[in-house]
């Protein structure tokens, strides 16, 4: 639809000036130009216009499709339009850049913000940014980076400010020197190179600088020195307090000086040239006061000159070893597409479409898998190296303060969604920052899914910045990937944490942790905020697909293998990456199932049920962690010292790097009230815990409160260190010192066939078989399968949460995301088949009804089989909170229907984060599988159980409730307690009969030290190979005093059984596995009788008594 800009101006005429209308589109030229603009009313883009105004000509150059904003004369009401990129506006005269109505780019006008001001661009030099006045368009700008900023030159040059009839020479923010001077456009300087301006030359007295020093942040710009001016800018500190300073007001403070001097910071013998804030050149030198160079010009001091070699330094700051080799130059990634335009203004908060990036990875089919030595457990020390230990002490207290301070990348885009290198230079240049955390997309970037090439040109970037700025270290990306590299297009996105733990195959959680540091260090990353070692606890929680079940064995041997794959030899091995063991610790049990919200857990349960799976975390030498969000038992997690010091440092043994979740540490005064302001909230954390870093995301609030907590004697800087120096020895371990870049070898082996197989093989051993009424599956490749769900034909909503973007794909984006990654269920139905299957929603995702339900029944009257697919929208987190686990309506009704109403039997496909309540659906259908969220590439497996080319070995591992009461329930209740869930945790089998015999110990007497062999045979009767997972359980029958659970998971081990073959299966049961912790928080043992249990959920479980000693 297109509006001409004519009839928009007439329908704004009658309108008051200053009243808000709201057009949905873009304003853009036509591209056959005729003089006029047209708007094009496009999805999702919201305008703002105020007043009105027709242009009297458009002619700026421009290739189709250039966008155009219109504005306005000074004597007219402006029209302002409010979109995502910035745009060329008119204004009678010339074109100029503006966004939001603030200008954002290389300009040829009067800069808005600054009135009176105005930019100067020289023709023989290239200037980011030189103040000019005038109507002339300058012929080389090359983007503008804010205000006050110094500017990269070629030549030496001055910077000017106009302020009526007076230019400021500008440095630093700070008017060096003002001098009368007419108009350029009168004079005929416009455009010209300063030093071919006599007028500029006589009025600015010459205007070359002498040189003092390089400024290391803008290597090709000069020092000003002019001996007929009053400069401001001498920096000191120290003991020695000079002649001729005028006035002193602390360390860092600008001053003005008489006549030119040497700029000094004094520390014990060291003398640095600084300006502003930048320490120039170091050199060893006698006090000022001794050499008779107290306030001289620095050319006129025959012994300055004499130590600073001439006082021209090509010295650098000097810094520890380690960093004296580190790179900063990138490799170069082909990255065509949109360039930043360098614009200060963000994005709006909500961008209702983001582009799709056509890059891809090359996809090799297959690589080698590199080979390191993994045989011994690899993880952080508890004493720094000593090259690490140098640097530490060669930085200033601000630059350790930023290594602890990790920010979201939001903070460094422009308008345009792209990296704003002004803003990104500034953050790291100020604050010394350490770390950054997130992708660009879900902060509202320029596209919705970054390629692998694209997202390591992104973090190569910031990286570079990190090395060349500030402190100049490295810094390190974390990123949730989570069960692949869910944020890198390509990436093989794996099943869910939840799915992993369904497999009863550890060998899963390795193969994908390996996969994922691979294809995430791909993109430049170097660390994920995985795994999450809670146990499921609370069946409403929107985060139990994550975690791996509600077993703490379960979850500690799937934990551990986790880290093993993500790490592996990560010293070594730059294909690997940091894991982090979170959310340190029982965030998954919230007292009302809402995230985030409070836990109450007596300790004995603490160390009982949810440390474990931490501790197997820490054993597999686990490099980071994460506290939780919230309170545990009323405490503040951030600040409390049992926690995140007594238990986590003392007692596991964590040597690790431990940061913070998001924005925990102000939300003790903001959200929880626990504090009293951001700087008592810093000053808790860093006084009562061992957090390390500060997820502080969008702000440096907490880079303040810390540095000004240290300098008023509130907190030792030898607690920086402590952080500061677990930070550093993580960059050196991951080796960031020797290369911080990505490797673009790696993206070549994103999205390998060989390792969506992988996937796939994951997914497969995760599908559980829960109901098979008369044999109805598998079905046969000729049977008229009506299929029913919105999930049958969706990749995205077989993948969660945390999978493109932190909620998932938009509903705008859909499945279209994937752009040919992923697969679906029909798919894999015609993959199989070998015919395209219809399918039909029914609902939406939500469970709302969609299409004719009296249409549907007609069909599964004509059907041979039925599936109807539940599931539920792709989340996480607080967005992701239910309050009831009852299934929608309408899905219910039309699974009862087409049970009521037809004979035809029906498959129940259970595709969801949590266990929603079936109610009385499992009496009316005649199968149930619960396929959880197996990934991208579930489609397929799904398809292969429907249709026999496999057979099922999933296994529930996790309590799946009949009713909302059920939420809290695990299988190790106690020993007395009602246990009558929906599906018991263990619960499931295949398409054979395997039956169980032969159970033997070594001894039926379990002590001390003494370990027993436990021993169980299993016979496949059926016609299919079979992969079987034994579980071990214990109960022990009497324990005093204290009630014993009604099981233990105590081992378990999956092999493949062959048809008509028999396996055996052995475990090892020691007496300390049936240690428990009491109230007192003691770790005892009690005598009674133990009874073994092999699957002791399903029907061909077989048991053998044991005794238990304690000595």
């Amino acid at each position: 639809m297109k509006l001409s800009f004519g009839f928009l101006a007439i329908s704004l005429a009658s309108a008051v000036y200053g009243e808000k209308l709201k057009i949905s589109g873009l304003i853009a030229r036509s591209p056959s130009f005729d003089g006029k603009v047209s708007l094009h009313i496009q999805r999702g883009d919201t305008v703002e216009a105020s007043g009105f105004y027709i242009p009297e000509k458009l002619n700026q150059g421009c290739e189709n499709d250039c966008l155009y904003v219109i504005k306005y004369d000074e004597e007219k009401e402006p029209v302002y339009f409010d979109f995502r990129k910035a745009v060329y506006l008119y204004n009678g005269y010339t074109y100029y850049l503006e966004y939001q109505n603030k200008y954002v780019g290389g300009t040829i006008s009067i800069d808005k913000r600054h009135p009176n001001s105005a930019l100067l661009s020289l023709s023989s030099i290239e200037p980011y940014g030189i103040y000019f006045s005038g109507k002339y368009k300058p012929e080389k700008i090359h983007g503008y980076y804010g205000e006050n900023t110094v500017f990269k030159i070629v030549s030496p040059t001055v910077q000017l400010k106009y302020n009526k009839h007076h230019y400021y020479i500008i440095y630093c923010g700070e008017e060096l020197a003002t001098k009368e001077w007419d108009d350029p456009e009168e004079t005929g300087c416009v455009g010209k190179p300063i030093n071919e301006c006599d007028t500029f030359k006589a009025n600015i007295h010459s205007y070359v600088p002498s040189t003092i020093s390089i400024d290391k942040r803008h290597p090709n710009s000069a020092l000003l020195s002019l001996s007929s001016i009053e400069p401001y800018g001498i920096y000191f500190s120290g003991k020695y307090k000079p002649e001729k300073i005028h006035g002193y007001y602390g360390e860092n403070t600008v001053f003005k000086i008489v006549s030119p001097t040497v700029q000094l910071k004094y520390n014990k013998h060291h003398y640095y040239i600084i300006y502003c804030g930048e320490e120039l050149a170091t050199k060893e030198w006698d006090d000022p006061e001794e050499t008779g160079c107290v306030g001289k010009p620095i050319n006129e001091c025959d012994t300055f000159k004499a130590n600073i070699h001439s006082y021209v330094p090509t010295l650098v700051k000097g810094q520890a070893a380690l960093l004296n080799n580190v790179p900063t130059s990138p490799p170069e990634i082909d990255v065509p597409g949109p360039t930043t335009i360098d614009g200060v203004v963000c994005l709006p908060p909500h961008i209702a479409y983001q582009q799709f990036d056509p890059l891809r990875p090359k996809s090799v089919p297959t690589y080698p898998i590199p080979t390191f030595d993994e045989s011994k457990t690899v993880g952080p020390n508890a004493v720094l190296d000593d090259d690490v230990a140098a640097l530490l002490k060669s930085l200033t207290l601000e630059e350790k303060v930023g290594q602890m301070t990790q920010v979201h990348v939001g903070n460094f885009l422009g308008c345009d969604g792209q990296i704003n290198m002004t803003r990104t230079i500034e953050w790291f240049d100020k604050w010394k920052l350490g770390s950054v955390l997130e992708n660009t997309p879900n902060q509202g970037g320029y596209w919705n899914y970054l390629s692998p090439q694209r997202f390591a040109n992104f973090s190569n970037t910031l990286q570079q910045v990190a090395t060349t700025y500030g402190s100049k270290i490295p810094m390190i990306y974390g990123l949730d990937s989570v069960r692949g590299a869910n944020y890198v297009k390509g990436g093989v996105i794996f099943p869910t944490a939840l799915n992993t733990a369904a497999t009863f195959n550890p060998k899963h959680a390795y193969d994908a942790g390996r996969i994922t540091a691979k294809d995430t260090r791909a993109a430049g990353v170097h660390w994920t905020f995985a795994p999450l070692a809670d146990v499921s606890m609370e069946k409403h929680w929107s985060r139990n697909f994550e975690n791996f079940g509600e077993d703490t064995y379960l979850a500690g041997e799937m934990v551990h293998n986790s880290v093993k794959g993500l790490q592996g030899n990560y010293k070594m091995d730059r294909s690997r990456i940091a894991a982090c063991m979170k959310h340190f610790i029982a965030y998954s049990a919230p007292l009302n199932g809402k995230d985030q919200e409070q836990r109450l857990i007596p300790l004995n349960y603490l160390m009982e049920y949810i440390v474990p799976s931490f501790q197997r975390a820490v054993d597999a030498g686990v490099a980071t962690g994460m506290e939780a969000y919230g309170s545990f038992n009323g405490e503040d997690v951030i600040s409390s010292e049992y926690l995140l010091k007594d238990l986590l440092r003392d007692t596991m043994g964590f040597n690790g790097m431990m940061v913070t979740d998001w924005g925990e540490i102000n939300a003790q005064h903001q959200k929880h009230k626990t504090a009293f302001n951001s700087s008592d909230s810093a000053m808790l954390t860093l006084k009562y815990t061992t957090v390390d870093m500060s997820m502080v995301a969008d702000n440096v609030i907490f880079t303040n409160d810390t540095i000004n907590l240290v300098k008023n004697g509130m907190i030792p800087e030898s607690r920086i260190d402590e952080s500061a120096g677990r930070i550093l020895q993580l960059k050196k371990d991951l080796g960031l010192f020797s290369q911080p870049f990505s490797d673009p070898a790696l993206i070549d082996t994103v999205g390998s066939a060989q390792d969506v197989e992988v996937a796939r093989n994951a997914a497969r051993e995760s599908i559980i078989l829960h109901q098979n009424k008369n044999n109805v599956l598998p079905f046969n490749v000729d049977d008229k399968v009506l299929f029913i769900g919105p999930n049958m034909n969706s990749t995205r909503f077989m993948g969660g949460g945390w999978n493109v973007h932190w909620q998932g794909p938009s509903d705008a984006e859909g499945d279209a995301v994937y752009d040919g990654y992923g697969d679906t269920i029909m798919l894999g139905v015609q993959q199989i088949t070998g015919k395209p299957t219809g399918w039909y929603s029914g609902f939406d995702i939500t469970g709302k009804r969609v299409d004719d339900y009296d249409e549907l029944v007609r069909l599964a009257r004509r059907a041979d089989k039925v599936v109807i697919g539940f599931g539920e929208k792709t989340t996480t987190e607080v967005p992701g909170d239910i309050n009831t686990l009852s299934l929608p309506v309408d899905q219910t009704e039309l699974v009862r229907r087409i049970t009521h109403e037809t004979s035809t039997p029906t498959v129940l496909l259970l595709i969801q984060n949590r266990p929603f309540s079936l109610a009385n659906i499992p009496n009316w259908v005649d199968g149930i599988i619960n396929a959880g969220l197996p990934g991208a590439y579930g489609g397929l497996p799904i398809a292969e159980v429907l249709y026999g080319k496999i057979s099922p070995s999933g296994r529930q591992p996790y309590t799946y409730p009949k009713m909302d009461y059920q939420s809290k329930v695990t299988y190790y209740t106690g020993i007395w307690n009602e246990y009558d869930p929906q599906f018991a945790f263990g619960a499931g089998f295949g398409y054979n009969d395997i039956s169980y015999s032969n159970i033997t110990v070594s001894s039926t007497d379990l002590r001390p030290g003494s370990p027993i062999t436990v021993s169980v045979s299993a016979t496949n009767n059926g016609k299919m190979s079979q992969l079987e997972p034994v579980l071990m359980y214990t109960t022990q029958n009497i324990r005093r005093r204290y009630t014993p659970e009604k099981y233990r998971l105590r081992s378990f081990d999956k092999k493949e059984i062959l048809p008509g073959a028999t396996v055996n299966f052995s475990f090892t049961l020691t007496a300390e596995q049936m240690m428990f912790y009491n109230t007192n928080v003691e770790h005892v043992l009690e005598e009674g009788p133990v009874t073994i249990t092999m699957n002791a959920f399903n029907m061909n479980n077989v048991t053998l008594p044991i005794y238990l000693h304690t000595n």
